[in-house]
């Protein structure tokens, strides 16, 4: 049994205690907390530490009885010629003015509500009461003439309303219970919707809604599970913009739902250029091992998958976008990344396209050693070779260029790697027949002397 002793400075603390404790009701158990709480501290001379401490346990008492806060959404299905106007009990003198979304379907955002609330709707014609529960986010007010034929457009507002992750996080919560009181949109209709995402521009709010629809269609039970998959291109620029969007703050929400949507596009038979374009992807999201290890293995599916000649414009941007998006990508995360520099090169060999790879090499020589590491890496001297006979052929020019600044940065670092380099010059046969010519071959004299004495 605990002793309680009172000193005349003390006892005024239980006295303003008591006040401020019959103010709440807090029960047995926040007495015995305070107790404990002046006992463990009876030998402080300072008493306002000592009442501040003990406040602050009646404040945590009180903050878990009070009833949690939250945002309430009310829709109204009335004739705009009925004039709806919405109050609440608690304040029925206040009127609150509802916002049109059609002729017949109105709604009002109440922020910060607490609690169970009583809702007046007062129309022209007559007035009704209704009950909203303590956990409600959404209520509508029905027309039961009305309720059935005014799903799609409360639906499609609250879709309209999703742009981040708080709105979205908000819609998927209340969208079971506005579809569980009746509304329903035509299956057509939601179709529709989700096929403008593929033709439309992509931004993060079309990413959102997509998601949302998506979600909407696989929770319907008189639809089936949608099997369409994006391609992979379309995958890079949904994580493009949703990764300037949110950068290294990627909500819990949005990558739960990216995850969940490229697992199963990562199952299907890739090439090489959907593995490229989902490296900036796989590197975001930064998927795990644990779930199927085999998804992230990216060199061996690289090496064993096929890749035959894009058909397509702006090949040049679309490279230049994924290895940019994805250094940006690098840049911001500790993760082991894999590297679009490293498998850009089995593009290139393929597409033999001299413009092309005149524009992906000009990117890469702006970048740091790290990046041409990866470029000239294991296995990949030849395909580097190919690359650059493709872009350069006899331009001596852009041939000294590059190799001056490999050897300025490192790339032939020890001098092994820039002696099999160069020796391409003498063997490989598709050089020789562009240099043997008279006005080529004493230029390139000229320059493999230059070479051989920098390296």
């Amino acid at each position: 049994m605990y002793k309680l002793f009172c000193f005349p400075t003390l006892c005024s603390i239980w006295m303003v205690l008591e006040k401020e404790s019959s103010k709440q009701a807090s029960g047995m158990q926040k007495y015995w907390e305070i107790v404990q709480k002046f006992q463990e501290l009876t030998e402080d001379a300072d008493t306002s530490t000592l009442l501040k401490e003990c406040q602050e346990v009646v404040n945590k008492g009180d903050n878990r009885s009070k009833p949690r806060t939250r945002n309430l959404r009310i829709y109204v299905c009335e004739s705009e010629t009925n004039l709806p106007s919405i109050s609440l009990k608690e304040d029925e003198d206040t009127k609150f003015e509802l916002q049109k979304i059609s002729s017949t379907v109105f709604y009002k955002d109440l922020k910060t509500v607490q609690g169970e609330l009583s809702l007046h709707v007062q129309c022209t014609r007559e007035k009704k009461d209704f009950s909203i529960k303590a956990d409600d986010l959404v209520f509508v007010v029905p027309n039961p003439n009305q309720i059935t034929t005014e799903g799609g457009a409360i639906l499609n507002h609250l879709l309209d309303g999703v742009n981040h992750a708080d709105t979205l996080q908000f819609a998927l919560h209340v969208q079971k219970d506005i579809i569980a009181k009746g509304l329903k949109q035509l299956e057509q209709d939601l179709k529709k919707r989700m096929q403008q995402f593929e033709v439309t521009e992509v931004n993060s709010s079309s990413v959102l809604h997509f998601f949302f629809l998506k979600k909407r269609k696989e929770k319907s039970t008189t639809t089936t599970k949608i099997t369409r998959q994006w391609p992979s291109w379309k995958w890079f620029e949904v994580i493009s913009c949703i990764f300037e969007q949110y950068r290294d703050k990627l909500p819990p929400i949005i990558k739960d739902m990216l995850l969940d949507n490229v697992k199963p596009h990562l199952d299907g038979l890739l090439s090489k250029w959907d593995l490229f374009f989902l490296i900036p992807c796989l590197n975001y999201l930064s998927l795990p091992t644990t779930n199927n290890a085999s998804r992230i293995r990216l060199s061996s599916r690289f090496q064993s998958n096929e890749c035959s000649e894009w058909k397509g414009d702006d090949l040049d941007k679309k490279i230049i976008s994924v290895l940019q998006t994805d250094l940006n990508i690098r840049r911001l995360s500790v993760i082991v990344p894999m590297h679009s520099e490293e498998y850009v090169l089995d593009l290139l060999v393929v597409q033999k396209d001299r413009k092309l790879s005149q524009s992906v090499l000009e990117f890469l020589f702006l970048q740091d050693k790290d990046v041409w590491d990866h470029i000239y890496s294991i296995g990949n001297g030849d395909k580097c070779w190919d690359v650059m006979l493709t872009a350069f052929q006899v331009d001596f020019k852009q041939w000294s260029r590059y190799l001056e600044h490999f050897n300025k940065i490192g790339v032939f670092e020890g001098g092994v790697s820039g002696s099999v380099f160069l020796s391409k010059f003498q063997t490989d046969k598709n050089f020789v027949e562009l240099v043997t010519p008279s006005e080529n071959f004493l230029t390139f004299l000229a320059f493999m002397q230059q070479q051989q004495q920098i390296m």
